[in-house]
């Protein structure tokens, strides 16, 4: 098996990057088969730069990215191409069907990955030598031939499904949403009178209700500053973080801990009823806490939501938020 690499043109020079050569990059390796990228360079960019022409039919496989932490995309170049130095064009012998190898390496991702992977790689590559060491199983070349033939229907079918299912919960997604504004924004009796809400995205209201700046019902505060210094101290107490805080959940295991005093305890403490918005991240995102510890607090990436009496109910403003 033979291994062609890639490369990038330069980016400055913008005549390279105005052709009709596909340029495959990580972000294109989405299809089984590889047509068309959302980069072309020109003819020029090849004799230029360390990027080559691969011929079609070659296999096209990520080797350095994020993505390796739990797939492998893989590809067949369906016409020539030329690559990023992110991926490998593997050319196999002609005893080695190239759209069998790829359904063989697509089919056993897990254990390959364990086998390929680069060890003490500051970013997630796969080493080329172990991918050439690799055995596989060697068939006649027709029946390599006939179970890609099989696996193409088959999988096909599956795609369609998965296409189908994917579009009933967009929908479904898209209905929540919709019953949701309607609830939070006109109520649940439809025949009841309505006003100018006075605000232009909320539109009309029912006419008993009122609206009100959110300060005015809520106390609104940031988190601690998260410190390196204050993780030892006399007063380590659990916090939450960001990614602690998901849609209508909050997580409570492995909380990491920080030093809060007295003064912090009282300011940064959580009670049941607290609305908490993540400030980055998912923007937004948003979790009732419920009392899930006896004591815990959150840091400065999360905004702590309290109402100033009884009379507010902060699982209302969760659906308006949401």
């Amino acid at each position: 098996m033979k291994f062609q690499g890639g490369g990038t043109p330069a980016k400055e020079s913008l005549e390279y990057w105005s052709g009709n050569i596909p340029w495959v990059s990580p972000k294109d390796m989405k299809e089984r088969t590889i047509y068309d990228t959302i980069d072309k360079i020109t003819a020029e960019a090849v004799t230029q730069s360390a990027t080559r022409l691969v011929d079609r039919g070659a296999v096209l496989l990520v080797v350095r990215s994020g993505i390796l932490n739990h797939s492998i995309p893989v590809a067949i170049a369906g016409r020539q191409v030329t690559l990023n130095q992110d991926l490998k064009a593997l050319i196999p012998r002609r005893e080695i069907s190239s759209e069998y190898l790829s359904y063989f390496i697509d089919g056993m991702q897990g254990p390959l990955l364990v086998e390929w992977r680069k060890e003490g790689a500051t970013v997630e590559s796969l080493e080329l030598e172990l991918i050439a060491n690799t055995r596989v199983p060697i068939l006649p070349v027709e029946e390599q031939r006939a179970i890609a033939v099989f696996l193409d229907r088959e999988t096909a079918k599956i795609d369609a499904l998965v296409a189908k299912k994917e579009l009933v919960i967009e929908l479904l997604h898209e209905k929540r949403s919709a019953l949701i504004t309607q609830a939070v924004t006109k109520g649940l009796d439809p025949n009841i009178p309505m006003k100018d809400s006075g605000v232009e995205w909320l539109g009309e209201i029912p006419i008993h209700w009122t609206v009100a700046p959110l300060y005015s019902r809520y106390e609104v505060a940031l988190g601690k500053m998260l410190d390196a210094s204050r993780i030892s101290g006399e007063h380590l107490r659990p916090y939450l973080r960001n990614v602690d805080v998901q849609w209508d959940r909050i997580n409570v295991d492995g909380l990491p801990e920080m030093d809060f005093d007295t003064a912090d305890r009282i300011r940064y403490g959580l009670s049941a009823g607290d609305l908490l918005v993540c400030e980055g991240g998912d923007v937004g995102r948003t979790a009732v806490w419920n009392g899930e510890l006896e004591e815990c607090y959150y840091q400065k990436a999360v905004h702590r939501l309290r109402p100033y009496s009884g009379s507010e109910i902060p699982r209302f403003l969760y659906y308006v938020r949401a």
